[in-house]
């Protein structure tokens, strides 16, 4: 059993509620803690060590990756003029592997992108091909053999799609809406990194990221059940709020006519 939440983006609110959840079942974030056109740095700072204080399983998104020293790349939002205080945070916690590249929950692969058919270009016939526990077990291995040997591996692709030069997005960029490739159907997946307005729930995965909608989704594996964390009268108010927000903006940019 497990709750999972998706895409933070340096979102208090929604990280103190997720963790409030049913506090008696573990915890899944799926990545992206920082990054954010809204939230100022401390409280992007506050998330992560929020989330690490906890029992929560952390995985690693492409926007905690990059800040690493070693950083595979540098995604879009990279916020250079907060990069020393980000490193140091994030190289701090992979010395304690405190963040994972995969968890197994459920009979759930949980990542932050979302793992392709043929395994993401790992031995297809070795234990990143198997459904289960050894599925995770051998991403984490992996991942963390490649960081540590600055190797390249098919985990940290980039496609075309994202701005890359790959074929197919590894773990950490796959976009199953916009690159050809397929989802690995062999195995049942939920992750985030491509934001829609709702989940997406098809029979094989759910894509949990809605990191710009008033909602606080999660993701049950016990009930198989999404839950909004936010009330129907609380998206009322802030939606009459971002309204009122977006009047104001046009009165003053139309001279107040």
């Amino acid at each position: 059993m497990a709750i999972i939440v998706g895409d933070i983006h340096g979102n208090v609110e929604k990280t103190r509620r997720f963790l409030e959840y049913l506090p008696e079942q573990p915890h899944v974030a799926l990545g992206d803690y920082v990054d954010s056109f809204h939230e100022p740095i401390e409280n992007q700072i506050v998330v992560v060590e929020m989330l690490a204080a906890s029992p929560a399983v952390m995985l690693w998104g492409n926007h905690d990756l990059h800040y690493l020293s070693n950083a595979p790349w540098r995604s879009s939002g990279y916020q250079k003029q907060h990069a020393g205080r980000l490193a140091g945070l994030f190289d701090g916690l992979l010395q304690r592997k405190r963040l994972a590249a995969a968890h197994w929950v459920d009979g759930w692969l949980c990542t932050h992108a979302g793992f392709a058919e043929g395994g993401n270009g790992l031995t297809p016939d070795g234990c990143c091909r198997s459904n289960s526990q050894y599925l995770a077990d051998c991403i984490n291995r992996h991942f963390y053999a490649s960081l540590a040997y600055n190797q390249a591996s098919p985990l940290f692709n980039i496609p075309v799609a994202r701005g890359g030069d790959a074929p197919y997005g590894g773990i950490f960029w796959l976009d199953p809406f916009r690159e050809k490739i397929r989802l690995d159907a062999t195995v049942k997946q939920i992750f985030g990194h491509t934001e829609q307005p709702k989940p997406v729930v098809t029979d094989d995965w759910i894509c949990l990221d809605t990191t710009n909608s008033n909602d606080i989704w999660v993701f049950d594996t016990s009930s198989k059940n999404l839950i909004n964390l936010r009330s129907e009268e609380e998206l009322r108010l802030l939606e009459a709020a971002r309204h009122r927000k977006e009047m104001t903006h046009q009165q003053t940019f139309c001279g107040g006519f």
